[in-house]
C-alpha cells in the first residue's frame, strides 16, 4: 500500500508472478451485477492508516480497512458531510450538538456504509491522495465519531441516526506526521492495466462472457454504459485504467523481466521510511508500518502492532503473543547482539541452515 508504507509480500503455493503483478481480487458472478472494482482496486493504496487516528473503529463495526464512521464518504465507506446533522436541536450542525442524559451525543445522516457507498460514488479526496492523484491541500478536515453505533433506522426518511461520545478532528498534518506524505504521482504514471479472468468449473455460456466483457469495457472507459462508472470517472479524470488484453505471447517470445522483490533486513531496520519497521514473513524481510507495541506488550500474531525492531512472538506454552525484539545471534559486536539484550532467544533460519537472526524469548 503505497499509500500508508505498508510493503507486504504473499506468498501461496502452486501461484507465481514475475513481480509485476500489484494485487489480485476474486468476485463472485452474479448475473447482471457489477463487481466492486473501483472499491476492491482502491485497497491496493487505502486504507491502512494507523488506527490511533480513529478511521475504520465503531462500537459495531471494526475494519481498519475502511473508513467506518467518519465523513470521507467515498468508496471505502463513511458518512456525507454536508447531509450530517444533530438530532437535537433538530437539524442543528456540530458542535452545537445537545448531549442526551447519558452524556452521548446522537447525530443523524442519510443511509451510508461504513464499508462501501455503492459502485458509483466517485472517490473522495483522502481516497485520491493516498492515489497519489490529489495534492493534501485539497483534502479537508476529517471527523471521525468516537464509539459509534448505528442507534437506528428510518427506511421511510432513509436516514441513520449514529450516537457517539462526540467528535474527534483529523487533519492531514496528523495524518503525514504519521505515515510521511503521498507524492502526488506525474502524468505517465496515472495509467495501470487491468485483466479479467473468468474462471469456471464447466464451459462459460457466451452470453455471460459477453456480459463481463462488457462490464470491463466500461471500467476501463472503452464504452459507456448510463448505469456503471468507469474507473477514470471515479477518479475524476486524474487516472485510467488499461483493460484491454495484448497480443498472446507465444513461447518463442522473451520471458518479461522480473520486477526486484522488495527486502529489508530485521537486524539493521534498514526500511528508510518514516514510521516503518521490518519483520521476517517466512524467510524474508519485508517493511510495514510500525505498531505501538513496546517489548512485552501483547500484539496480534497476525498483524503488525509492534514497534520498530520488534516481533510478535508467542509465548513459550503458545497461550497469548507479545512483542519482543529482533537480536543477532552470531555477531557478538552486534549493537543487538542476543546474548547482550536478553536472556533467552530463538535462532531464526533457512531450512537449508542459514541464521537469518534471532529473537529474545521473554515469557
Amino acid at each position: 500500500m503505497p499509500g500508508t508504507g505498508n510493503d507486504v509480500r504473499a506468498r501461496q503455493a502452486g501461484y507465481k508472478t514475475n513481480g509485476r503483478i500489484k494485487g489480485v481480487a476474486g468476485f463472485k458472478y452474479v448475473p447482471s451485477g457489477f463487481g466492486p472494482f473501483g472499491h476492491e482496486l482502491l485497497h491496493y493504496w487505502a486504507n491502512r492508516l494507523d488506527p490511533s487516528l480513529g478511521f475504520g473503529v465503531g462500537r459495531d463495526f471494526n475494519s481498519r480497512a475502511h473508513w467506518g464512521y467518519a465523513d470521507v464518504h467515498g468508496q471505502l465507506g463513511g458518512f456525507d458531510p454536508s447531509s450530517f446533522h444533530c438530532e437535537t436541536p433538530a437539524g442543528a450542525s456540530p458542535p452545537a450538538c445537545q448531549p442526551t442524559t447519558g452524556g452521548r451525543y446522537r447525530y443523524v445522516t442519510p443511509f451510508f456504509g461504513p464499508n462501501a457507498n455503492g459502485v458509483s460514488i466517485p472517490y473522495a479526496p483522502l481516497e485520491l491522495y493516498l492515489m497519489g492523484l490529489a495534492p493534501r491541500s485539497e483534502v479537508p478536515a476529517l471527523h471521525v465519531l468516537k464509539d459509534a453505533p448505528i442507534a437506528s433506522q428510518d427506511k421511510v426518511a432513509q436516514t441513520l441516526t449514529l450516537e457517539a461520545n462526540g467528535i474527534d478532528t483529523v487533519t492531514m498534518d496528523a495524518i503525514i506526521a504519521r505515515h510521511g506524505a503521498v507524492l502526488e504521482l506525474p502524468a505517465n504514471q496515472r495509467t495501470w492495466k487491468l485483466a479479467m479472468v473468468v474462471v469456471s468449473a464447466t464451459p462459460t455460456p457466451t452470453a455471460v462472457l459477453a456480459e463481463i466483457g462488457h462490464a470491463i469495457a466500461v471500467f476501463g472507459n472503452r464504452t459507456s454504459d448510463p448505469d456503471l462508472p468507469s474507473f477514470e470517472a471515479l477518479t475524476g479524470g486524474r487516472a485510467k485504467l488499461d483493460t484491454r488484453l495484448g497480443p498472446r505471447r507465444m513461447p518463442s517470445d522473451p520471458r518479461p523481466v522480473a520486477a526486484p522483490l522488495p527486502g529489508c533486513d530485521v537486524l539493521a531496520q534498514d526500511c528508510g521510511i518514516t514510521g516503518s519497521t521490518c519483520v521476517l514473513s517466512g524467510q524474508n524481510g519485508i517493511c510495514a508500518l510500525a505498531g505501538h507495541g513496546q517489548s512485552g506488550d501483547p500484539c496480534t500474531a497476525a498483524g503488525f502492532d509492534c514497534a520498530k525492531g520488534l516481533a510478535c512472538t508467542y509465548t513459550e506454552d503458545g497461550s497469548s503473543t507479545y512483542c519482543s525484539p529482533y537480536c543477532d545471534p552470531s555477531d557478538t559486536a552486534s549493537p543487538v547482539y542476543c546474548n547482550n539484550i536478553c536472556v533467552d532467544y530463538i535462532v531464526l533460519g533457512t531450512p537449508e541452515g542459514k541464521i537469518l537472526a534471532g529473537r529474545c524469548r521473554l515469557k
